[in-house]
């Protein structure tokens, strides 16, 4: 091997694909060129095939290899009609060229390269319409899917075919609302021959089909099913940065940040690398954005908030004024928004001074974004503290400054536009100022039309609007008290229901987890309890005053006025008692209706609270109106009037306990279906199946209460029903000790904490235990308002100060998942480069590799295969 390649400082793995050349310097330079295609770094690519043909001018793929990646070819995230006129006219000439020399020197190559060849001939379009193009496209589509009909088990022809039919579809394969392949793209056929393809053992060492297989399914309802492909991706090449970026995209659709953080962190320091050695001016650059990008908006959900603004200022000193003036192709227009990112990064942690004392760029034209981002996140900042005349005038500034961002800017990712996106910040600062000025309703409109222009956006990983806009409007309705509808907001960010498609659910961020867990303290089921008690306070104080004037002695004993109050009670205990327990079972259904997000389980509660909720009313009614008049039930010394007949009575009270029961018990079995998927551990998971599960334990008073039904008949009431008062008061109260047992251990916590008996918080500087939730602006004075950008979602310690989740964030010491050893590279890189401490992320305890296998889903079941085999062995977590 040649000194050249020897010294090339780029470690790339161990893919190879054998070309026609008898130049072993020409077959390395190729393989490199090819996996630097694959990685869309396509003028390293290109450079490489050009060193290959150097080497060896005869070699006709390294031709064909400078063809698919000259000037960074169209490409899934370039199509053609985003070329400028000059840098299309040198693509179109370095490709024709290029590809006359495949042509010449191909007799000599194998059929299949020669077919290779073949089908890259129609990748230059007949004319410059855009009907043009895109019979270019799908001419190279059938091309390639010829080649792939003869050579179905080459995985190089399998990736390329993959590449030539996404393009077609670019960013638009699935529809994120169906879950279904859009109309007129071809994503089932390439999942079909992709998967095919999976099913070799060497292809999970093929970083094509591994790249492309993740762009495939991370826009479908299933993104998870690709994540054995990213874990063998993620240190095949471990230079080549967009490809160890790459299963971030899946790290967090799924919500494991702390993989996306490592990941992406492994990559930036991957493009460093190559920029310190050949700078940025390169179409690349887009791609190395795209990666600090990536690492900054995993950081954002994971409060790691020293990580994302080390990982901001990394990006900001390698995106010089000078890179974003290249006007062919031009660089503003795709990298400028990576500027304005340090605003979305502090406005989300709430660091108001910080924003305020950014100054705006000089070159107002060429910073359009960044200075429209400016004046957003300034308008947030003087809202937060409180002064609104300011924060009016930024929104004035704000969407002039929108108006002069021109269609053509991207905003972080294509194929979001800037001026677009900015849209949802105007909703976003709206809704603050209104809320501000106590206009509730109206803020929550704006609110509202932000979250719906946020959704309207275009899938892409980033999001471009870094802050989810449910977060916003879920921390202000709780605010108001508004709690179930806050509930909602955060349920459809994590995932726990199918509001939102796959790709716009946000598993496993703690704000949203936090903010949620506000909303579960108290709830509606708190409130039936609540109501419940009252009504079981009132049944033992109609019970006492019963056993006052009489309830418990023989009635001959008693006066006739003893007789008449203490029948008077024992009506009203009736009354009492079937309003506690038709409260009780309420607040236990929506208890278990806030932890339970299977329909099936769901409609089960459903029916059963409708069941003892009707069964309840019914006895209520009867036993309410058994005479007439009412009061006949308990006066029959001084009027004329008629009861039901008791057995009645009887027969209703046992099909009562019977239903009440039968609804008991089914709460009582449900929660073991709830807590047994879980992502915990065995010991957890049996400590909570009976706390969950103690509704049942009213119906042990209900089944000893049966056996004194029949007492009702005894002609001496007061005396024979005493067991029937008895078992009744306890059943209410068992089952509102039981529905209220979960909220306990919290209770008691803080109730401990008020009292200073024990103490849970954070010390300032200490990073250990809880943090405190502060609720005011950095100003070192507590605000009566909260702002929506970190009420419920920011922590703070005791001085007001955002803290930061970056040292003591559990996420643990990160270790990769395991793989089978004889399908991973064993080759190492070094990413201790100095300046880079706080992407370590090390803290934490150490997990096993068997728990790093997957985050913890908050919802439905993932099966994900251990082992990479035909027999695969697989765990649902």
């Amino acid at each position: 091997m040649g000194t050249a390649s020897k010294s090339y400082q780029y470690n790339l793995g161990r893919y190879h694909r054998k070309v026609t050349t008898a130049n072993a310097e020409a077959q390395v330079w190729f393989d490199r060129g090819l996996i630097w295609s694959y990685a869309f770094h396509h003028e390293e690519s290109a450079r490489c095939f050009e060193k290959a043909i150097a080497e060896d001018p005869t070699c006709a793929m390294a031709y064909w290899g400078v063809s698919l990646n000259a000037q960074c070819r169209p490409n899934y995230n370039k199509p053609w009609d985003l070329f400028d006129e000059k840098e299309l006219q040198a693509t179109l000439k370095t490709i024709e060229h290029a590809l006359k020399e495949a042509e010449h020197h191909a007799p000599h190559s194998t059929p299949l390269e020669q077919a290779l060849i073949g089908a890259v001939q129609s990748r230059v379009p007949a004319g410059l319409k855009d009907s043009d193009f895109r019979a270019c496209n799908e001419a190279y589509a059938r091309a390639m899917e010829s080649v792939y009909r003869k050579y179905p088990d080459d995985l190089d022809v399998t990736a390329l075919f993959a590449d030539s039919v996404m393009n077609l579809s670019a960013w638009d394969l699935w529809d994120l609302k169906t879950g279904k392949p859009t109309p007129g793209s071809r994503s089932l056929e390439v999942k079909q021959f992709l998967e095919r393809a999976l099913e070799r053992d060497d292809a999970f060492r093929h970083p094509g089909v591994l790249h492309l297989y993740i762009h495939l399914m991370e826009m479908s309802s299933t993104p998870e099913v690709a994540l054995v492909a990213a874990d063998h991706l993620r240190t095949l090449t471990p230079d080549a940065g967009h490809l160890v970026h790459m299963p971030s995209h899946l790290d967090i659709l799924v919500g494991d940040y702390r993989r996306a953080i490592a990941s992406n962190a492994d990559a930036c320091l991957a493009d460093e690398k190559y920029h310190n050695e050949h700078g940025g001016d390169n179409f690349y650059s887009f791609y190395r954005m795209h990666n600090y990008h990536s690492l900054i908006y995993a950081a954002m959900f994971a409060g790691q908030f020293k990580v994302a603004l080390e990982a901001v200022s990394r990006m900001e000193r390698s995106l010089p004024a000078t890179l974003l003036a290249v006007e062919s192709p031009p660089m503003a227009d795709w990298l400028e928004n990576f500027s304005s990112v340090r605003v979305h990064v502090l406005v989300r942690f709430g660091r108001w001074q910080d924003l305020l004392s950014l100054p705006f760029p000089g070159d107002r034209n060429l910073y359009c974004v960044t200075i429209a981002m400016l004046h957003y996140g300034r308008g947030v900042a003087y809202a937060a503290t409180g002064d609104v005349e300011k924060a009016l005038k930024e929104r004035a500034a704000l969407k002039e400054a929108v108006k002069r961002v021109p269609s053509s800017r991207i905003c972080g990712d294509f194929p979001n536009r800037s001026n677009v996106v900015l849209q949802v910040g105007e909703a976003m600062l709206d809704g603050e100022l209104a809320y501000r000025q106590g206009e509730y309703d109206v803020a929550f409109g704006h609110l509202e039309e932000a979250i719906k222009r946020d959704d309207a956006l275009t899938y892409a990983e980033p999001w471009p609007w870094m802050m989810p806009t449910r977060h916003a409007y879920a921390a202000l309705l709780l605010e108001q008290d508004r709690v179930e509808d806050a509930a909602a907001a955060y349920k459809a960010d994590l995932g726990f229901d199918d509001t939102l498609p796959r790709a716009r659910q946000h598993p496993n961020n703690l704000w949203a987890l936090h903010g949620y867990h506000e909303c579960l303290a108290f709830g509606w089921d708190d409130f039936f309890m609540v109501w419940a008690l009252l009504f079981h306070v009132m049944f033992a104080t109609c019970a006492i005053g019963g056993i006052h004037y009489g309830t418990g002695r023989h009635m001959k004993d008693l006066s006739d006025d003893n007789i008449l109050k203490a029948m008077r009670y024992w009506w009203l205990c009736y009354v009492a008692y079937c309003w506690a327990m038709i409260m009780i079972k309420i607040s236990i259904g929506l208890f278990l209706l806030r932890v339970t997000i299977n329909k099936v389980q769901r409609w089960i509660i459903y029916i059963v609270m409708g069941l003892t909720v009707m069964t309840g009313l019914v006895f209520f009614f009867v036993t309410l109106f058994q005479c007439t008049p009412i009061s006949f039930f308990w006066d029959k010394f001084s009027q004329t009037g008629y009861c039901v007949n008791i057995d009645i009575i009887i027969a209703l009270t046992f099909l009562y306990s019977v239903v009440s029961v039968f609804c008991d018990f089914t709460f009582a079995i449900l929660p073991v279906f709830l807590v047994w998927n879980l992502n915990m551990s065995f010991n957890t998971r049996l400590m909570l199946v009976p706390i969950l599960g103690m509704a049942c334990v009213a119906s042990v008073a209900v089944i000893c209460r049966m056996a004194y039904v029949m007492d009702f008949k005894n002609p001496d009431f007061l005396w024979a029903t005493v067991d029937i008062a008895i078992w009744s008061d306890t059943e209410q109260a068992l089952g509102i000790t039981a529905g209220s047992l979960a909220t306990l251990r919290p209770l008691y916590r803080m109730v401990s904490q008020r009292l200073g008996l024990s103490t849970n918080g954070q010390s300032e500087g200490t990073g250990k235990g809880n943090p405190q939730w502060y609720t005011g602006p950095s100003t070192g004075k507590e605000s009566k308002r909260k702002s929506i950008f970190h009420m419920g979602t920011l922590m703070r310690t005791e001085k007001g100060t955002v803290r930061d989740n970056s040292d003591d964030n559990p996420m643990g010491n990160l270790q990769p998942i395991r793989l089978r050893d004889d399908l991973v590279d064993d080759t190492q890189v070094d990413r201790s480069e100095k300046g880079f401490t706080t992407w370590t992320v090390s803290t934490g305890s150490r997990r096993s590799d068997e728990e790093h296998a997957m985050p913890d889903l908050p919802s439905g079941k993932i099966t994900v295969q251990k082992n990479i085999t035909h027999e695969t062995e697989r765990r649902s977590f």
